[in-house]
């Protein structure tokens, strides 16, 4: 965000962060200190905007990103919104994502996402089409949260927040 407001575009994105970051570097704080926001914004709005948030993580240097996730999934579905969050999340990392602002419940959707429907929801994501979108819906239309493991790891009960018998 700068003074002509959110960044939405690619061009606009580089011009606020450097701007911020030339800012910040100039009163001494290095590159490890300074985590940049680039915004995402619905993807049920504009896949062209997801597009641009994840090509500014990819190749923006200088400092460390970091990204609200559930932003994207904003509108849409009760129960497609984690698994968005997931994929959105993982697509992210894979771009060099520093840190994330999320809801921990998110997570709990990585154990019951196929390759198939993650590969949809990405496609979804990157394009904006209402014809997947509408496939996603109809898959996702009563879908219950996943259950937890029978016997969950320590690893899995920190993820999916389960406190009972975590002590053991």
């Amino acid at each position: 965000i700068d003074g002509d407001g959110m960044a939405r575009t690619p061009e606009h994105k580089w011009r606020a962060a450097s701007k911020t970051l030339d800012f910040l570097k100039g009163r001494g704080l290095g590159e490890d200190d300074i985590l940049i926001d680039p915004l995402t914004f619905p993807a049920a709005v504009s896949a062209e905007e997801v597009r641009a948030t994840l090509d500014f993580i990819r190749n923006f240097a200088g400092a460390r990103t970091v990204l609200g996730i559930s932003n994207v999934s904003h509108g849409l579905p009760k129960a497609l919104r984690r698994p968005v969050n997931r994929v959105f999340l993982q697509m992210a990392l894979d771009r060099r994502l520093s840190a994330a602002i999320l809801n921990p419940d998110d997570l709990d959707a990585a154990f019951s996402i196929s390759d198939e429907r993650r590969r949809e929801i990405e496609a979804f994501l990157l394009s904006g089409d209402p014809a997947l979108l509408q496939r996603l819906r109809t898959l996702y239309e009563g879908d219950a949260p996943p259950a937890p493991p029978p016997h969950p790891t320590l690893q899995e009960r920190l993820v999916l927040g389960l406190g009972a018998g975590l002590e053991d």
